[in-house]
């Protein structure tokens, strides 16, 4: 894979964050996963691998493109690799790198 791929972080614009709660938003399956998963923490790498088997990096860049174009995401600055955040921890614990 790509290890730019592991530095692309998008999250979802204004835009995006409605289209995403739309029934009706015109995306195809792949898009709207991947729109609902772009949360601005999640270098793309990891999103690419969650979508289903069949879909191709090809068919996988070319729904990135449309979100681009339609302007539903933007990109974020990008993580340094191998940074991940944690998201579970004691109680009150905040949100942070991994180590």
């Amino acid at each position: 894979m790509d290890t730019s791929l592991h530095d692309t972080v998008f999250e979802r614009t204004d835009q995006g964050r409605v289209t995403a709660l739309r029934q009706d938003n015109g995306l195809n399956r792949e898009a709207q996963r991947l729109l609902l998963m772009m949360t601005g923490y999640t270098p793309l790498a990891d999103l690419l691998a969650l979508l289903d088997e069949g879909v191709s990096m090809d068919a996988a860049h070319e729904v990135v493109d449309e979100l681009l174009h339609r302007q539903l995401i933007r990109p974020v600055d990008a993580l340094p690799y191998g940074s991940r955040v944690k998201w579970f921890g004691p109680p009150g614990a905040a949100a942070g790198p991994a180590a």
